[in-house]
């Protein structure tokens, strides 16, 4: 039996222009508006010439067997795109990074689902309510950022939260054998 957390809550999206480092991204001025289409996510910046989206598309924490504490989390794709050259493109799952992808004389990345390996990054699912979730269903719940910078120094994030299946060992091994 699979069993899959699909969704994500944005936490904020934003964009630094050449040289510039962000500090706490939340206390950042927002410099892009989130654009939200169903499971569809996408940064589109207010100022000309910065990168022009990031998507993130379905991220989700899968469980392949509900009596391990092992989950994967990956996302359908992530894509950016600008008018100038796009230099690297970063995944990082609790500020680790997971993916890191540079680039030469291209004006956009589009990452498949692979790029984080065959299943995605691995993750243990926590028990039920280990992050302080309402859902009953949900464990532990990670948040990942997805930075993309361009030839022009312009730098974009999105930023999110993944939560997993919960792994619950007493209804897995309710007579002690596995």
């Amino acid at each position: 039996m699979v069993r899959r957390v699909a969704g994500s809550i944005l936490l904020g999206a934003t964009a630094f222009g050449a040289g510039a480092q962000p500090a706490a991204a939340p206390a950042e001025r927002p410099v892009a508006v989130l654009e939200v289409s169903g499971a569809m996510q996408r940064t589109r910046p207010l100022e000309p010439g910065a990168l022009g989206f990031i998507t993130t598309e379905s991220p989700h924490c899968l469980q392949l067997d509900p009596a391990f504490d092992v989950c994967f989390l990956n996302f359908q794709y992530n894509s950016v795109s600008s008018d100038q050259y796009v230099t690297t493109f970063t995944v990082a799952v609790s500020d680790r990074i997971a993916m890191r992808a540079t680039g030469f004389f291209q004006n956009a990345f589009f990452l498949p689902r692979d790029s984080l390996g065959s299943l995605g990054v691995r993750v243990a699912c926590g028990r039920t309510g280990a992050s302080g979730d309402a859902d009953p269903g949900v464990g532990l719940r990670y948040p990942f950022t997805i930075r993309a910078q361009d030839s022009a120094n312009t730098n974009a994030a999105n930023y999110g939260s993944i939560g997993c299946p919960a792994f619950i060992p007493e209804v897995n091994f309710a007579d002690s054998f596995e």
